[in-house]
């Protein structure tokens, strides 16, 4: 029986969950206490049963919160029953989290990852299933994966968008990161400005392709690269692969080859 049940539910038997939104704004609760206080509750709050007259909160943290502040003892609710679907309270959260305002790429990639983990879903099977497109699914992942946790939190404070930290993900080096990072606060970047740092930075290459298990791999190595960091490349190359490299295309005669 997955049917959701709407009714009050006192606030004292209501526990805090995994919310998609990291952080809780003290100027949206002071707004909704005053909301509660002068027009009453508008709409309810998300709530999962987890038994013994115990409710998890799904999804209305700032109204929740707003009525503690206010003094209410109960709250109106739509309950989602214990036995419902996995994922089901995070794909309800999130829904509602995102119609009410956009999330941030954090919220979203944490909020994607954790429903992978609770449906096990490959990532971006679990972004579809939330609603969210292909092109911020595999943005936000990107971000999640190759931006530093710190740097992540630097962009967010300082009001940049997923799209710029995409820019930045773009960049490996963890040091030039955290410059690339700090001249964009310190200058305030728009797009522009990431787009033109990115293409100031990146260096000639040369592209080179080289067969594994008939595969064809292609990698872009600076020009000016000497044969024995050549033969590093493709070892490092091979061995995330997993694979070995063919016997007539050995990193040496590749090397060779490349000189």
């Amino acid at each position: 029986m997955n049917e959701l049940k709407t009714g009050k539910v006192p606030l004292a038997n209501i526990v805090e969950g995994v919310q998609p939104r990291h952080a809780i704004k003290p100027d949206a609760i002071t707004r909704m206490e005053q909301s509660l206080a002068n027009i009453g509750q508008l709409s309810p709050i998300g709530l999962e049963y987890i038994g013994e007259k115990t409710y998890r909160l799904v999804y209305g943290n700032t109204r929740f919160h707003a009525a503690k502040g206010v003094g209410w003892d109960w709250i109106n609710a739509l309950v989602m029953p214990k036995q419902a679907k996995a994922g089901a309270a995070l794909r309800m959260a999130v829904s509602e989290n995102t119609v009410r305002e956009q999330m941030t790429f954090v919220e979203m990639a944490d909020a994607i990852v954790e429903y992978a983990k609770q449906t096990g879903q490959p990532l971006t099977a679990a972004g579809k299933e939330l609603g969210f497109k292909q092109s911020p699914i595999s943005k936000c992942l990107r971000i999640d994966k190759c931006v530093t946790p710190a740097n992540k939190r630097r962009l967010l404070e300082a009001g940049f968008g997923g799209s710029h930290a995409y820019y930045v993900s773009q960049v490996k080096d963890e040091k030039e990161q955290t410059e690339m990072v700090t001249k964009a606060i310190e200058e305030k970047w728009s797009r522009r400005d990431f787009e033109r740092y990115l293409k100031g930075s990146r260096k000639p290459v040369t592209r080179l392709r080289l067969h594994v298990k008939n595969s064809l791999v292609a990698i872009d190595v600076p020009k000016g690269t000497t044969g024995e960091e050549l033969i590093e490349v493709i070892r490092e190359l091979t061995t995330d692969l997993k694979k070995h490299v063919a016997a007539a295309h050995t990193p040496e005669t590749i090397a060779q080859i490349y000189a």
